[in-house]
C-alpha cells in the first residue's frame, strides 16, 4: 500500500497520527485508480491509486466534509456535503 502523501494529510503531530486525518473515501466506479478523499482541508482527487493528490475544492464554502460519495454514471460525479449545510458536486472529466 502506498504511503499517504503529505500534501493531502499534512505533517503528523504528536497527538494525531498522519493516517487518522482522512474522514471520507470514495472510489471512482468506472476507473478504480481514481480515488476521492476528504478531510478538514476539503476534497482531494488521486488519479494514480493514491500516489499523488490534487485538491478539488473550487466552489466549496466550507472544507469540513460531512459526507462524500461518487455516482455510478457517466460522467462520474462526486458529491460532498459540508458541516455548514452546503452541497458540492465535482464532475469527472
Amino acid at each position: 500500500m502506498a504511503r499517504l502523501s503529505a500534501d493531502i494529510f499534512g505533517a503528523p503531530t504528536d497527538d494525531i497520527p498522519e493516517t487518522l486525518m482522512i474522514t471520507h473515501l470514495a472510489i471512482n466506479p468506472v476507473n478504480s485508480s481514481i480515488i476521492y478523499a476528504a478531510n478538514t482541508k476539503g476534497v482531494f482527487r488521486s488519479a494514480d491509486a493514491g500516489e499523488t493528490w490534487t485538491q478539488i475544492n473550487e466552489g466549496l464554502t466550507s472544507t469540513i466534509i460531512k459526507n462524500l460519495t461518487s455516482s455510478n454514471t457517466n460522467p462520474v460525479k462526486v458529491y460532498a456535503s459540508t458541516f455548514d449545510g452546503k452541497f458540492y458536486v465535482y464532475t469527472e472529466n
